[in-house]
This record gives C-alpha cells, sequence and structure tokens, in this order.
C-alpha cells in the first residue's frame, strides 16, 4: 500500500469513524461514556493500526477482524510530545492572569485566525485565553503583538494536568491512563474558567481536542458556548457546543454524525465582485515542505508542472502561514515562484487542492479545488463546489486567454 497516494483526509471521513467507533466499542464495551469517546477521538487521530484498516477499507480490500486487535498508541514519540505538551500549559499557567475577570465574553485562541472568525464579537469586554501553539511559536507571538496593538485584553492559559496522571501513565504506557490524563486535565479546567471569569458567553475553534467536550459540558451549564471551524478540516467527532460554525454541509453531516444535540450554522463565504481576470494564475499552496514526499507535497508537485508550463500566464504560489518553504525555482528561468506581493491577488484564478482558503480567497477571484487521480476534493468539500479536475484546466485557461 502506498501511503503517499493517501489523501489525508481519509482520517476525516466516516469511513475512518466508524472502524475506530466499533474498535472502542469491541474492546471498551463496558467503560464510563465520556472515556470511550474520548478513545473514538483519540484513535481517530493517533492510531496508524486503524487507519490501515480504515485504508484497506476504502482500497476496497480484506481487513483484520478488529477483535483480534491491541491499540496502543503510547511509544516513545508520543510520550515525548504528550510530556513537552503537558510542560508548555504548565508554564503557560505560571503567566496567566492571577485576578478574577467580570468580562463577559471569553475566547480561547492560539493563533490570529479567531480575530476574523469571531471579528463581529470582538469587543473591549472580551478577554482572550492565548493557549500554547507549538507548530510555529513566532505565528503566536504575532498574535500576540497584535492583541497588544489592539488593546484587548488578553491572558496566557494552559491545561493543569496533573504530574501524578503524568508519571502514571508513562509509566503503564496504558492509552486508559492517558485518557484518565486528558479527562481530568479539562474536567478541571472547566472549574477553573468558572472560578475565576464570569463570562456568559465562550468562543473557541478547539474541534481538534479530544477530550475538550468534557470542559464544555460542565461549562455549557454557565456559559453559551460557540465553535467556528478553523479550516474543511474534519477533528474530533465527538464534541460539545450549543452552537457550530461550519463551512459545507459535508462538514456539518461528519460533526452531526456522532454530535447531533448541537445547532449548526454555515460560515459565510467572500464573494469576488466586478471580476476582470489579471492574467496571474495562482497555487494556494498546502504543503510545509516540498521535500517532504507526503501525500500533499507530491499532489502539489504535479499541480505545479502543471500550471507553470501554460503560455500567456503570470503563474505564482501562496504559501502556507506554517510552511518552512523559503523558495521554489521555475527550472526554466530559475526564478522564484512564490508570490511576494499580495496586490497580485486581486482578480486572479486560484487553485488549491483541499484547503480551506479555497473559500477565503474568493474575495480576491475565482477559486478552484483541483482532482487528481489520488485527490478528491468531494470528500472534503461536498458536490456544490468548483472542482476541476488536473487534465482539465488547460481547456479553463484556454476560455481566458
Amino acid at each position: 500500500m502506498n501511503s503517499s497516494h493517501i489523501p489525508p483526509y481519509l482520517r476525516e471521513t466516516y469511513l475512518h469513524v466508524d472502524t475506530c467507533y466499533k474498535y472502542v466499542d469491541i474492546k471498551y464495551k463496558y467503560l464510563d461514556i465520556d472515556i470511550k469517546k474520548i478513545l473514538v477521538n483519540l484513535y481517530r487521530k493517533e492510531s496508524s493500526i486503524l487507519f490501515e484498516i480504515t485504508q484497506k477499507k476504502f482500497l476496497k480490500q480484506d481487513i483484520d477482524s478488529l477483535d483480534k486487535l491491541n491499540i496502543r498508541i503510547s511509544n516513545t514519540k508520543f510520550k515525548i510530545k504528550t510530556f513537552m505538551k503537558v510542560l508548555i500549559n504548565k508554564i503557560f499557567l505560571i503567566f496567566k492572569t492571577k485576578n478574577s475577570i467580570n468580562n463577559t465574553i471569553i475566547i480561547r485562541s492560539w493563533v490570529e485566525d479567531c480575530l476574523e472568525l469571531f471579528k463581529e464579537d470582538i469587543n473591549q469586554n472580551c478577554t482572550f485565553l492565548v493557549y500554547p501553539f507549538a507548530i510555529k511559536l513566532k505565528r503566536q507571538l504575532l498574535f500576540i503583538k497584535e492583541l497588544k496593538k489592539r488593546n484587548l485584553h488578553y491572558s496566557l492559559m494552559g491545561l493543569n494536568y496533573s504530574w501524578i496522571d503524568l508519571l502514571k501513565w508513562l509509566y503503564s504506557s496504558s492509552d486508559l491512563d492517558y485518557v484518565n490524563m486528558e479527562y481530568n486535565a479539562n474536567k478541571k479546567h472547566a472549574q477553573l474558567l468558572l472560578k475565576q471569569f464570569s463570562a456568559t458567553k465562550l468562543f473557541t475553534t478547539d474541534e481538534f481536542e479530544i477530550a475538550s467536550f468534557v470542559m464544555h459540558a460542565t461549562l455549557m451549564s454557565n456559559l453559551y458556548i460557540t465553535n467556528s471551524a478553523h479550516g474543511t478540516g474534519k477533528y474530533s467527532p465527538y464534541v460539545a457546543y450549543d452552537a457550530f460554525y461550519v463551512f459545507n454541509n459535508a462538514q456539518k453531516e461528519y460533526y452531526k454524525y456522532l454530535s447531533s444535540n448541537i445547532e449548526y450554522k454555515t460560515i459565510k463565504t467572500p464573494v469576488v465582485h466586478d471580476f476582470k481576470f489579471n492574467g496571474n494564475i495562482i497555487l494556494i499552496s498546502q504543503s510545509l515542505d516540498y521535500n517532504d514526499d507526503s501525500f500533499v507535497s507530491n499532489e502539489e508537485i504535479k499541480l505545479i508542472d502543471t500550471l507553470k508550463n501554460f503560455k500567456n500566464f503570470h503563474f505564482y504560489i501562496k504559501l502556507h502561514p506554517n510552511s518552512k518553504i523559503t523558495e521554489y525555482k521555475c527550472s526554466k528561468t530559475n526564478s522564484n515562484l512564490l508570490l511576494d506581493d499580495n496586490k497580485k491577488m486581486k482578480n486572479s484564478i486560484f487553485f488549491t487542492l483541499f484547503s480551506t482558503a479555497y473559500y477565503d480567497f474568493q474575495a480576491y477571484g475565482i477559486t478552484y479545488l483541483v482532482e487528481t487521480q489520488y485527490n478528491k476534493p468531494e470528500l472534503v468539500f461536498g458536490k456544490h463546489e468548483r472542482i476541476i479536475h488536473i487534465n482539465e484546466i488547460d481547456k479553463l485557461l484556454e476560455t481566458l486567454k
């Protein structure tokens, strides 16, 4: 099985959720329901063995019986990553505000995307709680700088994980001990928020966390909780909010599958007005490193090879905010293809594999999702978006000359 041919969003389908749900139901049938929910969220995200089962189902191959499996995700790499997560959360807690806060709105935040997602609700009566963002520290520092610039109240914040729970799990390597540590930390964090803040509303973008529903279930008796999907990705199938803003129907149906007691709403996306094509075609990149041999990188390189060879057009690559790429040169001219001036985006044609920016860049021009032999954007966005096969791009551009 060639993993570079398996789309990463296969983890974000009913097919994979169903695999994880059935395994947990077989192996942990009599456990507390919340612990089972966290296990499903955990295995959907972390279990390579269950993902291999899903891949075989996707490719219509024979699969092993789930009751014969004995999954354990608590390997050395996962332990190191978790230890660092606990440590960073503890450090953030040291610097959190010690005062009681009377602001009526709490915004759980990590980076700057919340400023756009909740812009209509942001005012001087908000408190931003900034949680650790380990993927790119520079991005979080720029976010904090922006909060200061806007004179918005904020505090560093973290979950108070128990050292005893952590040591118990590190010693036992039991997935159940790991889940109990997450359960206890989220339960405890809800009590901290209720004690220190007098808010009536909480805004967040935490559907990627495996146990945040435990925190929210406690908070919802006092706060109205709104979550906004911060992309078209589909993460933990078990979530708990009063309202959940999603980008499309495919995302809504994914979360409703196991979390139905939520009011789902659709995010309004921008639309370009008075479009006059400027001759620029731009790839909205999702790759963080073109040398990582990942599905996204391999598919994007094929797309770049297609787009850069069209005559009469200027081709650019718009990098992902977390990208490590510093240059990408055209072999013919040896010139850097990376977009160096955002002014070039107005009235452009944009292509992407399956990025959420498909919606965002509609404010600048016309956007297309690109289907390839292995990339199927319909699985992420549903059937009602502009999807074009890579082999049909030339016909599209021919009409624009």
